[in-house]
């Protein structure tokens, strides 16, 4: 698939951002405040971000913008996708994935763990269980949220949720393994009776 071109003909690229968010409007018209809060567990995100991506997005007529009138409220501006937004996310989806790039500041404790004293070691996998924890219990939640909003839909590959629901599978994965890991690291790190 060609590339898209914004108005003047130049090609469209949006960092990686941007993409998710075009992602979340093609789901439904949302507003920026919204996007925000469905990319939260996913990618913590600044509000200024994401109305800047917007910003981009509506120049290259990737979205279109709504006023929602409210009572009592400022009016609410509404994103929605466009076709030409729409061919800008499937060309994105249909071109090479690059290599996840590690940026977990827990990897990198880990690295230099053996530098640390025994309880620090310690203290700092039992953190990491405590907090892996409490995402496995938010994302199962999650899980069980999508099922019951819209019954079979996460089984549907033509359907959004189809698309977070084998997300949410994947993250609680990761996050189950991650969690193993953690025991077999404390069994090694548990001093040993025999000395």
């Amino acid at each position: 698939m060609a590339p898209e071109t914004g108005p003047e003909g130049a090609e469209v690229r949006l960092n990686p951002l941007g993409y998710q968010i075009l992602g979340v409007i093609a789901r439904a018209p949302v507003s920026g405040y919204d996007v925000m809060k469905a990319l939260h567990r996913f990618r913590p995100v600044r509000i200024s971000q994401v109305y800047a991506s917007l910003a981009v997005m509506e120049a290259a007529q990737l979205v279109r913008v709504h006023d929602v009138m409210q009572q009592g409220k400022p009016n609410k501006r509404v994103h929605e996708i466009t076709p030409k937004g729409g061919q800008v996310l499937d060309a994105w989806i249909a071109e090479p994935t690059a290599h996840p790039a590690q940026n977990d500041e827990f990897v990198r404790k880990v690295y230099s763990l053996w530098h640390a004293p025994t309880d620090e070691r310690r203290r700092l996998i039992r953190d990491r269980q405590a907090w892996l924890r409490a995402e496995v219990r938010h994302f199962e939640q999650m899980q069980a949220d999508l099922t019951k909003s819209a019954p079979g839909h996460d089984a549907d590959p033509g359907r959004w949720e189809f698309s977070r629901g084998i997300l949410l599978k994947r993250r609680l994965a990761l996050m189950t393994e991650e969690l193993r890991w953690c025991e077999s690291v404390l069994a090694l790190l548990s001093p040993n009776p025999e000395i």
